[in-house]
């Protein structure tokens, strides 16, 4: 008789299934691993420490860079692709995630610059072939691509602050 799934072959292991809900926490509702390992003790029964939570989300990153790289590829290949570099803020620093985006599929990587390094990083090779749709932040403006376009939102946003800044200056 089998008392743990398939994969599972030491006394504390978890497999699958707890690697992946692992994952789906981690990647969609963005708990701590304190919380992650509160979450999965309390609600769920397993008994987990933050490293094991850690090696999960390594092992589970490993098994998906593949899908990753076909993405990536895909991305490359495309002809209009949008990119952005949001930010946010985790232990006290800036980070950036950039996203690079068509309007079927988004390829996102990690970054502690907004600079040009992180797209020579990700794209060596640029999307020549593409038109890159941007906010017109200096570093994609850098970069070497087919044709660049500012993304109609942030054309909104600049028009929008120029009525507001004309209207205040000239009184109207």
């Amino acid at each position: 008789m089998r008392i743990f799934q398939k994969g599972v072959n030491a006394t504390a292991s978890y497999g699958e299934n707890i690697e992946v809900l692992v994952a789906y926490f981690h990647a969609r509702q963005y708990p701590p691993f304190a919380g992650l390992k509160e979450t999965l003790n309390d609600a769920f029964g397993f008994p987990i420490s933050e490293g094991r939570v850690h090696c999960l989300l390594h092992r589970f990153a490993q098994k998906a860079t593949p899908i990753f790289q076909m993405i990536k590829q895909r991305i490359q290949d495309s002809e209009v692709v949008g990119t952005d570099e949001p930010g946010v803020k985790a232990t006290g620093f800036k980070h950036l995630f950039w996203t690079w985006k068509t309007h079927k599929i988004t390829y996102i990587a990690h970054s502690n610059n907004r600079g040009s390094e992180t797209i020579d990083r990700e794209f060596p090779e640029r999307l020549p072939q593409c038109v890159l749709v941007h906010d017109g932040w200096r570093a994609p403006l850098k970069t070497i691509f087919k044709y660049h376009q500012t993304c109609l939102a942030h054309l909104q946003r600049i028009l929008r602050y120029l009525k507001n800044y004309t209207q205040t200056r000239v009184g109207h």
